[in-house]
């Protein structure tokens, strides 16, 4: 059956209907990100910090994928890291797969407690737009309980769409800084930039 899951994800996240998917939660819940994005028209860079919190009273670990459009306009993911900040004992996790649109990572967490991973990479871009999957928070079966998106551009880079309303810009050292805060949030729609 958990075999059957994956296959399902699989074939889902490449339609582009899912993003960061956990199979079979046990438990596990995903609370928070902080996401910060870079683009400078020739690449789309993502350093993120994601909250997974375990307030059960068994130790748990579970399998999650990561996926990351790629196509004829946008190469997979390089130089991609995946690290636990400050872990507490007991807390770990393991990159176990990598493929063209994405990456099966394993989380484990004691009881009653809170991680940070932290998850970075880079696109190479080949046309005008980047995009990011946000859908996914749907297969967690509630919102997040905080979001916060950076997107970080040279000045001279001139944004044409975003999917996400209303950031509030800031100019900081020739770069251009978008950002937008959220409570309680469940993403409508992925995030893309077009420029």
């Amino acid at each position: 059956m958990r075999d059957e899951l994956k296959y399902l994800c699989i074939i889902l996240m490449l339609a582009g209907s899912l993003s960061l998917i956990a199979i079979g939660t046990n438990g596990l819940e995903f609370i928070q990100e902080d996401l910060e994005f870079k683009l400078d028209g020739k690449t789309f860079k993502l350093n993120g910090d994601y909250w997974f919190c375990n307030n059960t009273e068994q130790d748990i670990t579970q399998q999650l994928y990561f996926p990351i459009p790629a196509d004829s306009l946008t190469a997979p993911a390089e130089k991609l890291k995946l690290k636990l900040i400050d872990p507490l004992k007991g807390q770990k996790v393991r990159l176990l797969s990598v493929h063209k649109q994405g990456f099966w990572f394993e989380v484990s967490l004691p009881a009653q407690t809170i991680a940070i991973c932290q998850i970075s990479y880079r696109q190479k871009l080949y046309g005008k737009s980047a995009r990011y999957v946000l859908m996914s928070t749907h297969s967690w079966g509630k919102p997040l309980e905080y979001a916060k998106y950076t997107l970080i551009t040279p000045s001279a880079l001139q944004v044409t769409n975003l999917s996400l309303s209303e950031p509030e810009v800031h100019l900081v050292k020739g770069k251009r800084h978008y950002r937008w805060e959220y409570l309680n949030f469940l993403p409508q729609a992925d995030f893309t930039v077009e420029f």
